[in-house]
């Protein structure tokens, strides 16, 4: 893992102890470079079934993977390193672990939503970092809303709109603000619940009344005072679902 990083690394000034840092801090404490498949081993990709590309983002894939030992199906977002050394995003990939992990883990506060996309595993090897996710094999909202130019009825637009209000509301329970509620964030799971998904972007407060300034996001969802670089809080979530509604 030293290595690797430092391979990926070279071209910047970074100090041995920044490129110690960021391998524990992507790995979880282990590293998937074990040698064949072992069940009671350290998580690696060896655990894993690999059975196709859901879809792709900034920094790799995004493929539906099925654990060999269970065989129940999740999906393994694929993040290479060097291109996100190359864009200068190791801290937002840092955070989206850091807050996965205390949204899903029973020790940062109990049962983890339905409503978002769960972390359920973490690990590294030479070349990327992997998040094992909750699978949403439905598609993206956006993707079933060009289906219905005129909109959903009523009853099934409050039943999706229902589940994205429960999953704000979760996030908010834990001071996180999710800054990124879009149609295409929202994923639709075979049962046909909702579940919000890619925490990049998201913040995790103090309190319930931190405020901070930033233009991220997209600023179609953005409310004003973001938008003319003012000060704003979690309520910034709920103009973002006005627009999503």
């Amino acid at each position: 893992v030293w290595s690797s990083l430092r391979r990926l690394c070279r071209w910047r000034r970074s100090s041995p102890l920044e490129l110690c840092v960021a391998s524990r801090a992507m790995g979880c404490g282990a590293s998937a470079a074990a040698k064949g498949y072992d069940p009671n081993g350290p998580i690696s990709l060896d655990h894993f079934k690999q059975e196709r590309v859901l879809g792709e983002g900034g920094f790799g894939k995004v493929r539906f993977v099925i654990k060999k030992d269970t065989q129940k199906g999740y999906a393994m977002k694929c993040m290479d390193k060097h291109t996100i050394v190359e864009k200068k995003h190791e801290t937002m990939i840092f955070k989206e672990r850091a807050l996965l992990v205390d949204l899903s883990t029973p020790e940062s506060g109990g049962q983890a939503c339905r409503f978002i996309t769960n972390l359920h595993f973490a690990f590294q090897d030479l070349h990327q970092v992997y998040l094992v996710m909750d699978l949403a094999l439905g598609g993206t909202l956006k993707y079933h809303l060009k289906k219905h130019a005129k909109g959903y009825p009523t009853a099934h637009a409050q039943f999706y709109c229902a589940q994205i209000y429960d999953g704000l509301a979760f996030l908010h329970s834990k001071l996180i603000l999710y800054r990124d509620c879009k149609p295409e964030n929202i994923l639709l799971a075979t049962d046909g619940y909702c579940m919000l998904s890619d925490f990049g972007v998201s913040e995790k407060f103090a309190s319930a009344d931190t405020q901070m300034k930033g233009k991220t996001g997209t600023k179609m969802y953005m409310p004003p005072e973001a938008l003319r670089g003012e000060a704003y809080g979690l309520e910034f979530d709920w103009w973002s679902f006005g627009v999503t509604v």
